[in-house]
């Protein structure tokens, strides 16, 4: 007589187990900074630049290049702070003072242009003046968070920190300005000199300063009264362009 042994069940008297569906991640604070800083922080600002070309020298006149530079300061460290913030407090502390004058600058080139906006809002092209607006508001965000990190209150060499990263963010255009308006007042000065090398001399005073702006000799020789003076910069214009003036800005010759 064949015995049959009977089927073993190993996993049939075991409960049935069923694995947890994982809870859905939440959309947290830093995703949010850094949508906002990708859209307004970075790419706002470009698109700015790139469709309104000269707006930056029709609001800030010679102080072009000085606000351009602030705004790439204010960037990089957004940018930093946003792929990895800072966890040590004297860090944060000088984050905290760069994005609060990121807060302060952008809102008031907010404001500034704001008649722009909405005298332009009509036609599409005032939308661009809202960008400022959302410029400082994650500059905003970023005060807020660094504040929460820096605890700046628990010492004062977190403040200095503050301070400190302040007067970087406003040190960089204030150099450049400076160097600028020492560079031209040496070259007014050598071009005064009764001498055939003036205008050599005078653009060597100018090429010490690699971003030095030459519309700043033209709003000098528009303004100039003296016919002399104004055939130096115009000789100083063309040494370092390789164009008069009047054929390089025709708009003045008029």
């Amino acid at each position: 007589m064949e015995v049959v042994e009977p089927e073993t069940t190993t996993g049939a008297l075991e409960p049935e187990q069923h694995e947890a569906d994982p809870e859905p991640r939440r959309v947290s604070r830093q995703d949010i900074n850094r949508v906002l800083g990708v859209l307004f922080g970075v790419a706002g600002p470009a698109l700015c630049l790139y469709v309104t070309g000269g707006m930056g020298r029709l609001f800030f006149g010679m102080r072009n290049l000085p606000a351009c530079s602030m705004i790439a300061v204010g960037v990089a460290w957004m940018i930093v702070w946003l792929i990895r913030p800072p966890t040590r407090p004297w860090l944060a502390a000088l984050g905290l003072g760069v994005f609060a004058v990121g807060t302060c600058f952008a809102g008031t080139i907010g404001l500034i242009l704001l008649w722009f906006n909405m005298s332009g809002l009509a036609y599409g092209t005032g939308l661009l003046g809202l960008i400022p607006f959302g410029t400082a508001l994650i500059y905003g965000r970023l005060t807020t968070d660094a504040w929460r990190i820096a605890r700046v209150g628990e010492s004062p060499r977190r403040w200095f920190a503050a301070l400190l990263g302040a007067g970087m963010v406003i040190a960089v255009p204030v150099g450049i300005e400076g160097t600028s308006a020492f560079a031209i007042r040496v070259a007014s000065d050598r071009l005064l000199v009764n001498d055939p090398a003036s205008v050599e001399r005078a653009a060597r005073a100018l090429e010490a300063v690699p971003w030095f702006d030459n519309d700043e000799l033209v709003d000098r020789w528009k303004d100039e009264s003296d016919r002399t003076k104004r055939l130096k910069l115009n000789q100083l214009f063309f040494y370092r362009t390789g164009m008069r003036i009047q054929d390089a800005r025709p708009w003045l010759a008029h």
